[in-house]
């Protein structure tokens, strides 16, 4: 299923930045949204809140760039904004077929302490983006196509919080689409109000 026409980006080298639109709106939706809500959380505690940054490897897409943005909402129900870039993909030697792909989520979720580790387990929806071409001996790129599609994201963290302001976990996913199913496991670093 393909959502809108193939298109030509402005900087064809930088495969994160062919959807700056969708990053301002997921934000914008997230900070609307958060910004509603009372400061303390159903127990009278400050809510949490946190941004992480991740790295890793999947199916069909090495070295991602996975970014989160979560706030705690009401009951521990989480609201989650995510982008994940795959980076480098692009060599300077011939290669045929080569694949980038970016996704671009907003997730709805749970939040579960235990101890000095929290837990989210998140579904939502997004938009997938798979950039394919070939390159020649010097660089160039060949027969580019841009396709979109709507994508099913669903992600797993776990955080050990040695500080009340950050952690460093792992962060599962997968994603369901059209397209090309992504799934991997990313190293992450959080850093906000964590209530350990």
């Amino acid at each position: 299923m393909q959502l809108w026409a193939v298109y030509k980006p402005i900087n064809p080298e930088i495969s994160y930045m062919k959807k700056p639109g969708l990053i301002l709106f997921i934000i914008c939706l997230y900070t609307t949204t958060y910004a509603q809500l009372p400061g303390m959380n159903d127990g009278g505690q400050a809510r949490n809140y946190w941004a992480s940054a991740g790295y890793g490897a999947g199916t069909f897409a090495e070295n991602l760039i996975d970014l989160n943005l979560t706030g705690e909402l009401k009951n521990n129900w989480i609201l989650t904004g995510n982008v994940q870039v795959e980076m480098d993909a692009r060599k300077t030697y011939a290669q045929p077929g080569v694949v980038e792909l970016s996704t671009y989520n907003l997730l709805i979720g749970k939040l579960h302490h235990f101890g000095n580790s929290l837990f989210t387990t998140s579904i939502g929806l997004g938009v997938v983006h798979r950039n394919s071409f070939d390159t020649n001996s010097a660089g160039a790129t060949l027969n580019e196509v841009d396709e979109n599609t709507i994508g099913l994201p669903i992600n797993v963290q776990g955080f050990y919080l040695p500080f009340k302001w950050g952690g460093i976990g792992l962060n599962g996913y997968v994603n369901l689409n059209t397209l090309q199913t992504i799934a991997g496991v990313n190293f992450s670093i959080a850093i906000g109000n964590m209530g350990r």
